[in-house]
């Protein structure tokens, strides 16, 4: 029911909708609902627990408390982690770290930690959205995690890092190998951007191939394509069974986009970019080109375009694409019907950054 405007219509104001969910003896956790649509609302089952738990009562459903966009990573001093899944149950072979990241906007890790004698988490956050320079905020803050009933000084600073291993989640590899062919038999490109226009009166806009989705009444499932309106990108694949390479190139200079596909799943074939450390020059705009060999030099290349993992790619269902930068997903093409890409910065795709 991730759709509005595609396989659903919106629930008007006034109207209500019932959702019923059977779930199995093996689902468990805090289950998430979105709405990614125009004047987006989200609500976390456990985002206000200390506001129900002080008043008695949720004032405010939305996620004011929660909000963030900066990527994490994360480390239990003294301790390690052992990533087993990705994104909702995809399995990979099994990594243990003392850090893990970085975590985007949507992307999703199961992990398993050992035994450790210090009650903390440290989270680093990632320097790609942190854009002005803030004295009261450091890039990495440890959180004490103190049980009532196990309360004990410590001689340890929790501050000192042991020396150990950082898991890049961009190099995960599936726990099964999948071989994939060199080349799809068709490929999407996609070129995504925010832009502020005059005549929107200079508010910020999604668009995807210079379209802005806009939700167009009743769901496109129920209507002819021909009767859809210039709001609707809907590339077409051809065929049935195929494999599809799609090229999302994100062209904004500030900010990366972590992209969903809603109810499938895609194997990022070619690796994902990621930013230069602070220390280093940043790299240079790195969108998809064909024939890049004879455009760019081949060092440059060879750095900006690796080599594309056609043995074991993990499976995922979001992705973060960094500003200037791009990514490759294949899918394969064994399920016709209407699929919901989307950032997953639901602001983003409320104004119009989804296909």
């Amino acid at each position: 029911m991730d759709g509005v405007g595609i396989t659903q219509d919106a629930i008007l104001v006034g109207e209500d909708f019932t959702y019923r969910f059977e779930l199995s003896n093996t689902q468990a956790g805090t289950f998430w609902g979105l709405v990614p649509s125009n004047r987006s609302r989200c609500a976390s089952e456990l985002s206000h627990i200390h506001e129900f738990r002080a008043r008695g009562h949720f004032s405010d459903a939305g996620e004011y408390w929660n909000r963030a966009m900066a990527g994490l990573n994360m480390s239990v001093p003294r301790g390690q982690m052992e990533v087993i899944k990705i994104d909702g149950g995809s399995a990979i072979a099994p990594v243990t770290a003392l850090e893990i990241g970085i975590l985007y906007r949507g992307e999703r890790v199961d992990v398993v930690t050992s035994p450790t004698d210090a009650g903390s988490m440290l989270i680093t956050l990632d320097a790609e959205l942190v854009t002005m320079q803030n004295s009261a905020l450091t890039q990495s803050r440890t959180f004490q995690r103190i049980s009532p009933l196990d309360i004990r000084p410590s001689h340890k600073n929790p501050e000192e890092q042991i020396p150990g291993t950082t898991f890049d989640l961009s190099t995960a590899r599936s726990l099964q190998q999948q071989t994939l062919p060199p080349t799809a038999s068709q490929t999407l490109l996609i070129y995504t951007h925010i832009k502020m226009l005059a005549h929107y009166d200079h508010v910020s806009m999604g668009y995807m191939n210079r379209t802005n989705r806009i939700p167009q009444p009743p769901a496109l499932i129920s209507l002819p394509k021909e009767e859809w309106d210039e709001h609707q990108l809907m590339p077409e694949i051809v065929g049935n069974g195929g494999w599809v390479d799609i090229i999302v190139n994100n062209l904004d200079k500030d900010a990366g986009h972590p992209f969903h596909l809603v109810q499938a799943l895609f194997y990022p074939s070619q690796p994902w970019t990621r930013l230069s450390p602070p220390h280093q020059p940043r790299l240079p705009s790195s969108s998809w080109l064909p024939n890049i060999q004879s455009v760019r030099p081949p060092s440059e290349a060879a750095l900006m375009y690796p080599e594309p993992n056609l043995v074991d790619p993990p499976l995922k269902d979001t992705v973060h694409i960094s500003r200037r930068g791009y990514v490759i997903l294949r899918i394969r093409a064994d399920n016709p019907g209407l699929w919901f890409f989307h950032c997953h910065i639901l602001w983003h795709a409320g104004t119009g950054m989804a296909m």
